[in-house]
């Protein structure tokens, strides 16, 4: 990808997920609290279910990733391809786009772009462009629990 000078890349924009269901007659194109409504046919796109990774080392591994692919684009995830073809933490990469380790990869990338943490990030339901899939992020409750727990660890450790 060229991009050419002075123009900055574009980023998807954040769509809270919202129904119908919730509000009696919105204005048109608003949830009637000037939010966008989901913008997908029919209202019925495939939800993926975004899951934490178990192993903290492929967690740390996918949040380095995810963090400076969003810094340095899509070229940079293709050299990692290339150089990491051989390891196991790199697997991912490769798996078809409906495993557990892909898709979370690919909301972090996103996740990052929209200014989100690795322990603090939205949780309601989104999509990422019109029509895509609902994504549902993991609950930032799992992952500071997680973190904590590393800590006592690392004092005990200390002591």
């Amino acid at each position: 990808n060229v991009r050419k000078p002075g123009l900055a890349p574009v980023k998807p924009v954040l769509q809270a997920h919202t129904t119908a269901a919730q509000k009696p007659s919105p204005a048109p194109g608003t949830t009637g609290e000037g939010q966008r409504k989901r913008q997908s046919k029919w209202n019925m796109a495939k939800t993926i279910q975004v899951k934490l990774p178990e192993d903290d080392d492929q967690l740390r591994v996918i949040n380095e990733l995810a963090k400076y692919t969003w810094k340095l684009g899509w070229d940079f995830e293709a050299v990692v391809k290339e150089r990491e073809k051989d390891n196991p933490l790199f697997a991912f990469l490769f798996d078809p786009p409906d495993t557990d380790l892909n898709q979370f990869y690919r909301w972090r990338v996103f996740a990052n772009s929209q200014g989100d943490s690795e322990i603090s990030w939205r949780e309601s339901e989104f999509q990422i462009y019109n029509n895509g899939p609902l994504w549902k992020p993991p609950n930032c409750q799992h992952i500071q629990e997680r973190k904590t727990n590393e800590a006592k660890e690392a004092v005990k450790q200390m002591m």
